[in-house]
C-alpha cells in the first residue's frame, strides 16, 4: 500500500512541474539551442541510489514537428525535462511515448537554453533516440573549452577527496559551469555541500546527475568566489592521482 502511494505521490508532482513548466516558457522571453558537433552522453538518472539510462520519454508540448519538449514517465524521471529532437523524418506529438528499443539510448546532441516568467536562466538537454547504451564515449571539443574568470581560483595541484560521491546540478552558469549539490553513498537526497563543478568539455544541464565511476573520485581544484559566497570548485578525475 505504501508503494502505491508513493507511486502516485510522484506521478502528481510530475503532472504539477511539467505543467508550471509550460507556463514559464511559453511566457519566456529568450530561448536558445545549440547543438553539439558530435553526440555525448547517453541520458541517466539516479534512481533509488542506482544510475540508470533512462529508456523513455512523454512528450507534452511539440515546438515543431521534429522537435518536442519531454519528461520521463516513471517515479524516478518524472522531473526530468528535455526537448527530443528527430531527424528521421518521425513526426511527433503531443502526449506520445517515446521508448528506447534494445540497442537504442537517448542521447544529448545539444543544450536548450531559455530565460522563464520569473526571470531565472534555464537549461535543459536537447536529446536524440540512437543507437548504443549507456555507457558512450566523453564529448570532446577543443573549442567549446570553458574560459574562467576572476571569481574562480584554482589550485596548483588537486586537493581534498570531496566526502560525497554524487552531485545533483542546480543551476548552470553562463561560461558552462555548474552549481551542485552533493549526495553521500548512503545519502537520500541532495542535500549535501554546494559545490561548482567544473569540466571543460562538459556540457551541463539542469537536474543532471553526475556519479562516481570505478577507479574515479571527486576532489577539489579550486574556489569559486561570487556574491559574498565561496564554493569548492571539484571535478571528477581519477582516484589514484597524486
Amino acid at each position: 500500500m505504501k508503494k502505491i502511494w508513493v507511486y502516485l505521490l510522484g506521478v502528481l508532482s510530475g503532472i504539477i512541474f511539467v505543467i508550471l513548466f509550460v507556463k514559464f516558457t511559453n511566457n519566456s522571453n529568450n530561448s536558445d539551442i545549440s547543438f553539439f558537433d558530435k553526440p555525448g552522453n547517453a541520458i541517466t538518472i539516479d534512481c533509488f541510489g542506482t544510475t540508470k539510462a533512462v529508456k523513455s520519454f512523454k512528450i507534452f508540448q511539440t515546438l515543431s514537428n521534429n522537435m518536442g519538449l519531454a519528461s520521463g514517465d516513471d517515479i524516478c524521471t518524472n522531473d526530468l525535462l528535455v526537448l527530443v529532437y528527430s531527424n528521421d523524418n518521425q513526426s511527433l506529438y503531443d502526449n506520445q511515448t517515446i521508448i528506447a528499443p534494445k540497442g537504442k539510448c537517448f542521447r544529448q546532441i545539444g543544450i536548450y537554453k531559455y530565460t522563464s516568467k520569473d526571470n531565472r536562466n534555464r537549461t535543459i538537454p536537447v536529446v536524440m533516440l540512437m543507437d548504443g547504451d549507456e555507457v558512450t564515449e566523453e564529448l570532446e571539443d577543443s573549442d567549446n573549452k570553458k574560459t574562467h574568470n576572476s571569481a574562480y581560483t584554482f589550485f596548483d595541484k588537486p586537493g581534498d577527496v570531496m566526502f560525497d560521491n554524487s552531485y545533483k546540478i542546480s543551476r548552470v552558469l553562463d561560461d558552462g559551469a555548474a552549481i551542485a549539490r552533493g549526495k553521500s553513498e548512503h545519502g537520500s537526497s541532495y542535500y549535501g555541500l554546494e559545490v561548482l563543478i567544473w569540466d571543460e568539455t562538459a556540457h551541463y544541464y539542469d537536474d543532471q546527475i553526475i556519479s562516481t565511476t570505478y577507479g574515479k573520485c571527486f576532489r577539489q581544484i579550486g574556489l569559486y568566489k561570487q556574491y559574498n559566497k565561496t564554493l569548492p570548485i571539484v571535478t571528477l578525475m581519477d582516484s589514484q592521482f597524486r
